[in-house]
């Protein structure tokens, strides 16, 4: 079904360009947790205050800090909204940025901009509402206008992330505090 999603991205350039290596690996990153390979995993470990360092085991040492805004934290790192909007900003524009690749259009920037709303819900718990994205994605004069117009219909289609928060991603949270335990939601194993 990923591979189909892949393809259909650029239905304007031929089937049989689909078969390099990139897309091939592509397709393996995006099924392998399907087939019970290793899925990513983030660690997050307690500095100091409200102030966690980000951890992804799986890639080369990359670490950040994250902190609460005041008057919990310092905001001495992006907290959890901005991370979120983060995720979305960057996966939206590498799903469009593939998009015009794969159709040949040239693009020598993007930048984007995501903006979250926070809010307090019906009962009273504050929570993101809204993410506000705007993509500005940096395009030759000669850019062909139908291969971008045909990208700006359907990337968003792709990006795996912004479609799990708008459909809403169940989360499985589990709690181990000595003898004291906490389940909520199912647990994947």
């Amino acid at each position: 079904m990923q591979k189909n999603a892949l393809r259909a991205c650029t239905p304007v350039l031929k089937e049989d360009y689909y078969s390099s290596e990139m897309t091939q690996a592509l397709d393996e990153q995006l099924t392998s947790s399907q087939e019970g390979e290793a899925r990513p995993k983030v660690v997050a470990e307690l500095a100091e205050n409200y102030v966690f360092r980000m951890s992804f085991p799986d890639t080369n040492n990359v670490t950040f800090i994250m902190d609460e805004p005041p008057p919990l934290g310092s905001l001495s790192g992006p907290n959890a909204s901005r991370v979120l909007a983060a995720a979305v900003a960057n996966c939206v524009s590498a799903s469009l940025l593939f998009c015009l690749r794969r159709s040949k259009v040239d693009v020598s920037g993007i930048r984007t901009e995501a903006k979250p709303l926070v809010e307090r819900n019906k009962d009273g718990y504050w929570r993101v509402t809204t993410i506000d994205v705007k993509i500005r994605p940096e395009l030759s004069e000669s850019a062909d206008q139908d291969k971008t117009k045909r990208c700006l219909d359907i990337f968003e289609k792709y990006c795996v992330v912004t479609g799990g928060v708008r459909e809403g991603i169940k989360v499985n949270v589990e709690v181990e505090a000595g003898a004291s335990r906490k389940t909520v939601g199912e647990m994947q194993k």
